[in-house]
């Protein structure tokens, strides 16, 4: 029985690799395979229910095509609707998800049938314009192309005027088509060179009133709004979260994801397994650190750390904005709506405590009070057998019985086991090194 359960689930493969952890058990598999095979494999039998990787490879692929598919009948009825004409289809179907899907490229190209000097997918989109408008209209665009970018050859380094011409030399000097890469992507038609750099001049200019995701053209935001926020297409919607699906097995796999689960090392509640995994990795990864070269500032996770690096770098700083209610300010939009719904509770409505009742003025305050008051004594003394909320107390008790002292002052060498103890004593016997310890500790916190 030991043996069956080393074999792959799948392909029956006996000997599998010790990095062959994909499992049949978990939620994101269990939606692929519910969508690439017509007959269930049922997660909780005794079956195995590992997987090697050729196999997750094969379920990826499939997946991938079933998606990228159902997309692209998606997009051909958003082209019937919103009467694209025949240049745009075949623009739009050298960039479909099959491709993104298959491929996952680097460099993204939006290729196109047609890179002819009067651009017709732009003008099948216009409508017809007087000829001083147009002209003008013409120098405009020109004039912006060449603001941003250099339009040199590829092939001979030589410079032009404007991207027009630059097509022209190109096609005839050397048989090719000419392109301009920008943000690891490729465009060979004006039109979409113009969309591309007015995202960079207002990156919301395509962006989602409904779920505030934003795209890099008006054909991905309709698409996305046709697919993520269509009634008719998505009739199967959640109730916790609005999205919606096009079966309603796909909704039943979903909706495992709102599952709430708790962390077994600080007893917080995580919004799903996903979510729990995440949380795990990022807050309980054995000690691993992250620490800036520059600063020496540490971070939990690399993301934080690359996103901190940046801003030494002077790249994509991140813009500071304040709390109309408190005055404080934080990193980003995206974090002033998180510190509003979490500190501030928008209704201006009290929230209890389900087991003593008390009242709290929001969710992180009621948070904090869980994790303090009504949590388990887990944390046992080897020593006396008393009993603790948390790992921090038991180790300062534990280091009454041993006497190893834990803490030591920096200033004067006084040791203790208690950083409570510590903080205190740094606060009435060294005060001015306290107070300027804590205006640094301000200032990596908040700048």
């Amino acid at each position: 029985m030991s043996q069956i359960q080393e074999m792959c689930r799948i392909c029956l493969h006996l000997k599998l690799e010790p990095d062959d952890t994909a499992s049949i058990t978990d939620d994101e598999f269990q939606a692929k395979i519910k969508t690439v095979f017509s007959f269930e494999l049922p997660a909780d039998d005794p079956l195995p229910c590992r997987m090697c990787r050729a196999c997750c490879v094969k379920i990826d692929e499939f997946y991938a095509f079933h998606e990228a598919v159902r997309s692209n009948q998606v997009q051909l009825q958003l082209m019937l609707s919103s009467g694209v004409c025949e240049e745009d289809v075949k623009q739009e179907q050298a960039d479909s998800d099959l491709e993104e899907a298959k491929f996952d490229s680097e460099i993204k190209q939006e290729a196109s049938e047609s890179d002819s000097e009067d651009d017709r997918p732009l003008k099948c989109r216009q409508g017809k314009v007087g000829k001083g408008e147009k002209s003008k209209k013409l120098e405009d665009e020109n004039k912006q192309i060449k603001e941003f970018f250099k339009l040199g050859c590829e092939s001979c380094s030589e410079c032009f005027e404007t991207f027009d011409r630059l097509q022209r030399h190109t096609r005839k000097a050397h048989d090719a088509r000419a392109s301009i890469k920008c943000c690891n992507r490729v465009f060979y038609k004006k039109c979409k060179i113009l969309e591309h750099i007015n995202s960079h001049i207002d990156p919301n200019q395509f962006h989602c009133d409904v779920c505030n995701k934003s795209y890099n053209s008006k054909y991905y935001l309709d698409l996305h709004n046709l697919k993520m926020h269509s009634d008719e297409a998505l009739p199967f919607k959640c109730e916790k979260c609005g999205r919606g699906f096009p079966k309603e097995y796909l909704l039943k796999s979903h909706l495992e994801t709102h599952v709430q689960v708790v962390c077994s090392v600080c007893n917080k509640t995580l919004a799903s397994s996903a979510t729990l995994r995440s949380h795990m990795a990022n807050m309980h990864n054995g000690g691993t650190k992250h620490i800036c070269d520059t600063c020496g500032q540490e971070f939990r996770t690399k993301l934080a750390m690359d996103r901190h690096i940046k801003q030494h770098l002077g790249i994509n700083p991140i813009e500071r904005v304040q709390c109309h209610i408190c005055s404080k300010w934080v990193n980003g939009k995206s974090n002033l709506k998180i510190h509003i719904r979490t500190v501030h509770n928008e209704d201006n409505q009290s929230v209890a405590c389900e087991v003593c009742h008390q009242m709290y003025p929001n969710e992180r305050a009621l948070s904090s009070h869980r994790r303090r008051v009504h949590v388990e004594e887990k944390f046992e003394c080897e020593f006396c057998g008393k009993k603790f909320k948390r790992s921090i107390y038991l180790k300062e008790h534990r280091a009454s019985h041993t006497g190893q002292a834990l803490y030591s002052c920096n200033v004067c060498g006084m040791t203790t086991n208690s950083n409570a103890n510590l903080y205190s004593h740094k606060k009435n016997k060294h005060p001015e090194q306290w107070l300027e310890a804590k205006k640094k500790a301000m200032t990596a916190a908040y700048g």
